[in-house]
């Protein structure tokens, strides 16, 4: 699938559309969840119209069916970045919802962080809350990398909502998360 979705970019019509229609196809193949939303993020990219509103639906189903939680809720985030609006939100929602799940609290941790980055202010307030409650990891608590993102969110009332967002967890994170989170 990957030598595929590479080779499609050196290809013009109509052997590209072939390409891509036999990359789409291979996805069923793939065994390994991990793979999964890489791969069909990879191919969606390339795809335009109707075939990747096909290709994306197709995504998403069968990400439904990832049993691994982690994989599942990155697949969804992948899988996200090629919709908009309602879609995209719903999407990521569905992702976090995944994630919050996770009985693994480092795994959790993990998922958690990794979505941070796709994440609306309003849903990493949801990660935050669930990363809060998290113990301490190693030498982090979870909920440092969610900080990390509002620091790079655009916008003066992005910047707002995260001042906000810190003002909220503040009493029940380290003082250096907080501050250094914005």
């Amino acid at each position: 699938v990957s030598v595929l979705a590479t080779l499609v970019t050196y290809l013009g019509d109509p052997a590209r559309s072939k390409a891509l229609a036999k990359a789409v196809k291979s996805l069923s193949t793939i065994s390994d969840d991990r793979y999964f939303g890489w791969a069909s993020a990879n191919i969606i990219r390339h795809m335009e119209g109707a075939a990747q509103s096909e290709a994306i639906t197709n995504a998403l189903d069968a990400a439904g069916r990832i049993r691994h939680q982690e994989s599942r809720a990155r697949a969804l985030a992948d899988i996200s970045a090629y919709l908009e609006g309602d879609a995209r939100t719903q999407c990521l929602d569905n992702a976090l919802d995944v994630a919050t799940s996770i009985r693994d609290e480092e795994y959790q941790a993990r998922t958690l962080a990794s979505l941070a980055s796709d994440l609306d202010i309003a849903q990493l307030r949801r990660a935050l809350a669930a990363a809060a409650s998290l113990p301490y990891l190693g030498n982090h608590r979870p909920s440092e990398q969610i900080f990390q993102r509002l620091s790079h969110l655009a916008g003066e009332t992005a910047r707002a909502d995260a001042a906000l967002l810190v003002r909220q967890f503040y009493y029940s994170l380290p003082p250096r998360e907080a501050v250094f989170g914005v």
